[in-house]
């Protein structure tokens, strides 16, 4: 069923048995798995079937980066999310998809080097729901994560680099528009309402609070109303989840679940970092390496990238970080240095004196890596000559400084803007970089290449980048004392509410989010359905 809340009558209390806030990939997922059972559910998102410019002005906010250098950018608020059916999902763009691919069994580890690490489950126990998260992603199963059973079929199969200490993983690509596409199949599900149109405002409790009674909703036209459920399921993302649990003051003035002052707490991303070129030593394997591009088999879309091997990263106590070989030449290279010395002398009247001498010092390297590349090769297999660009995409460290508040100023809905106030760490870019000189030592030691490194000592790097990827806000852990919710994602104190998404993850691993996102939400209904009971 689909009601435009805007037509709803004003001051209605609508009654379901489950009521999930936000319809982007765990809200949809958690819907789904909920489809053809005796519950009501009510699915409720901020805007309509595509996004309008009107709510999505609900999405600005204020950022803090005033311990990052002059020359870095904004975290991108407005741009990192999206309101509309499907969520964040609609911001994906990428060329064959998505990426999808489990975390590592170090990635939900205690690691002494990590504060605050540690899931309340291992990863063996998210195998089943691993399983069918593929199925709600559409890829095709049975599924291995076995890189050695996928190969790129023909002649020109590379070996992979998977010996000694480095290991090679790969990820499946899905569908930019699966969750969007979900649309109908929401709308025609017996059991499901959704609600366009309709904003989470306020979350009203008993006076404990213990249990929550009622969910504030309004629309931009002005109607208010509430959802009475049994049960309530926070699935907005990593901004916006935190912002409604402080936003909803009413009995606990500093927020729900916020009694040990953890909601907002620990934002993590994945800064994403050109950190150099890899040479091969035998260039004609260039030609071979087709495992580490895009590529098909068997109606699936797949892709792979280098990663240090677990005992290695537990040995040098490092985070997790992905590396990507992304073919290039030496065109690209000089198209590259052309674009740092543009951003260099655009920036240089306000850069910190520390960040343009790293800049010219990345110019210097980029020209002489060229200049290395004797002319008469340039000239005769300028065709042929391929290079690997070094793309990192790392984890970065729980941080109880980088969080998420409410700013003084107000929205639409006069319910307060986000605040965030990202933080990267020196160690967050220190421990990258020793990853990156461990795989050059591993690449000659193995006699495949080196690197030649870009990644200079600044903070954040002038090459860095982001995955839009909103990690940590409502941290999942046993103890209330470090976690926002229980290993069930239910709010600790509070019988009847729950939050999915990667606001819960305690640690980010290396891989992209949204596969790990539908597992928990698929994990999350079986617990709802015995909880219901």
């Amino acid at each position: 069923m689909l009601t435009d809340s805007r037509e709803v009558q004003k001051d209605a209390a609508l009654e379901y048995d489950i009521c999930i806030v936000g319809a982007g990939p765990a809200g949809i997922t958690l819907a789904l798995e909920l489809q053809n059972t005796p519950y009501k559910v009510a699915l409720l998102e901020s805007a309509g079937q595509n996004p309008d410019e009107q709510t999505s002005d609900l999405l600005r906010g204020e950022v803090n980066t005033q311990h990052l250098s002059v020359d870095s950018f904004p975290y991108p608020l407005y741009t990192a999310r999206e309101r509309a059916f499907g969520g964040s999902s609609l911001r994906w763009c990428l060329e064959g998809g998505w990426r999808g691919r489990p975390l590592d069994a170090i990635d939900l580890e205690a690691r002494s080097c990590i504060p605050e690490s540690g899931w309340p489950f291992d990863r063996n126990s998210l195998d089943d729901y691993y399983e069918r998260a593929y199925d709600v992603c559409g890829f095709q199963r049975p599924f291995s994560e076995n890189v050695a059973k996928w190969q790129p079929s023909g002649p020109e199969y590379s070996e992979l680099w998977e010996s000694g200490n480095l290991r090679s993983d790969l990820f499946r690509r899905g569908n930019v528009d699966k969750f969007r596409n979900m649309f109908e199949v929401i709308k025609q599900s017996p059991n499901i309402h959704l609600y366009l149109h309709a904003n989470a405002i306020n979350i009203a409790t008993d006076d404990s609070p213990q249990i929550v009674n009622a969910l504030d909703v309004a629309t931009l036209r002005g109607n208010h109303f509430q959802i009475k459920a049994r049960v309530y399921v926070l699935a907005m993302g990593g901004i916006d989840n935190p912002r409604l649990l402080l936003e909803s003051s009413g009995t606990y003035k500093h927020g729900l679940g916020n009694e040990h002052d953890l909601v907002g707490r620990y934002f993590m991303e994945h800064p994403h970092i050109d950190a150099g070129y890899v040479h091969l030593s035998d260039r004609s394997m260039a030609d071979r390496m087709q495992f580490y591009s895009l590529f098909q088999m068997n109606g699936s879309f797949l892709e792979g990238c280098i990663s240090l091997s677990e005992d290695l990263i537990r040995q040098e106590q490092l985070p997790n970080v992905g590396f990507w070989l992304i073919p290039t030449s030496i065109r690209s290279m000089f198209q590259k240095a052309a674009r740092t010395i543009t951003s260099t002398f655009e920036t240089s009247t306000s850069m910190p004196s520390r960040s343009l001498r790293q800049r010219s010092q990345n110019l210097i390297q980029d020209i002489a890596d060229i200049a290395d590349i004797p002319v008469q090769r340039l000239v005769k297999r300028a065709n042929k000559l391929r290079i690997f660009r070094l793309h990192a995409e790392s984890e970065q460290v729980p941080n109880p400084n980088s969080r998420v508040t409410l700013s003084d100023e107000f929205d639409a809905l006069g319910c307060h803007k986000p605040k965030l106030n990202w933080q990267i760490t020196d160690y967050d870019i220190q421990t990258i970089r020793r990853s990156e000189e461990l795989l050059d030592r591993e690449l000659r030691k193995q006699n495949l290449g080196y690197i030649t490194h870009m990644l200079g000592d600044e903070t954040p790097p002038s090459r860095m980048g982001i995955g839009n990827h909103l990690i940590g806000t409502t941290r999942m852990h046993t103890n209330p004392k470090h976690g926002v919710v229980d290993a069930n994602s239910q709010v600790h104190g509070l019988s009847n509410l729950f939050i999915t998404g990667s606001s819960v993850f305690p640690t980010g691993g290396a891989a992209n989010p949204t596969l790990t996102i539908v597992a928990l939400a698929v994990r999350l209904a079986d617990h709802l359905k015995t909880h219901l009971e």
